[in-house]
């Protein structure tokens, strides 16, 4: 069945989300979340949040362009479950390595940090299609994983991903906190006559 949707097409890229609780305290969640936008009304780019938890913790979001990681930062940050409205804005640079199949890996500069998040996706694809906001849908192809790492300044950040309740609308069931989404796209449905 084909479904066509009238709607405009807000913002189509990747977001790449790794998330890890400390064992020792449920409350300190390392947090990295990438988007790799291919088309949004800024642009394109790439964009991270990283939030390191603890004494030594900080805050940042970095982009390859700062019109891109501005509008992300205003329309996609603010709607995670973990989110500095703080956190600077600063230059940063990114590299890929490895693909969905083999344990790909985001390396990052930023703010005098080295960040490196990794997964290791071993469970079949999700699609998921719904309303992402009541404003907004989406669709994506999702590839979730408990076996995902972050490492900053060379040193492991403690815990692993752990299950979330997010997806149960859209499609279904607890999953974890570390995940993959391809061909992730935001449309503003077209507005009803009448």
């Amino acid at each position: 069945m084909i479904h066509q949707n009238a709607g405009r097409l807000v913002w189509i890229g990747e977001h790449w989300i790794n998330a890890l609780r400390d064992p020792d305290d449920d409350q300190a969640v390392t947090w990295f979340s990438l988007f790799r936008t291919n088309h949004c009304p800024a642009g394109r780019g790439i964009t991270v949040h990283v939030i390191r938890p603890g004494p030594d913790g900080f805050s940042v979001v970095g982009t390859d362009q700062p019109e891109v990681g501005q509008w992300i930062n205003e329309n996609f940050f603010p709607n995670s479950t973990f989110h500095d409205p703080e956190a600077p804005l600063a230059e940063a640079r990114f590299e890929l390595e490895g693909d969905i199949e083999h344990q790909p890996r985001w390396m990052v500069e930023v703010a005098d940090h080295r960040v490196v998040a990794s997964w290791n996706v071993v469970d079949p694809p999700v699609i998921a299609y719904g309303p992402f906001t009541p404003e907004k849908e989406f669709f994506t192809v999702l590839f979730f994983t408990y076996e995902s790492g972050i490492e900053i300044d060379g040193q492991r950040a403690p815990g692993k991903p752990f299950a979330r309740d997010i997806w149960q609308n859209s499609i279904g069931g607890v999953r974890s906190s570390s995940c993959i989404a391809l061909g992730e796209t935001l449309i503003e449905p077209a507005k009803k006559s009448g």
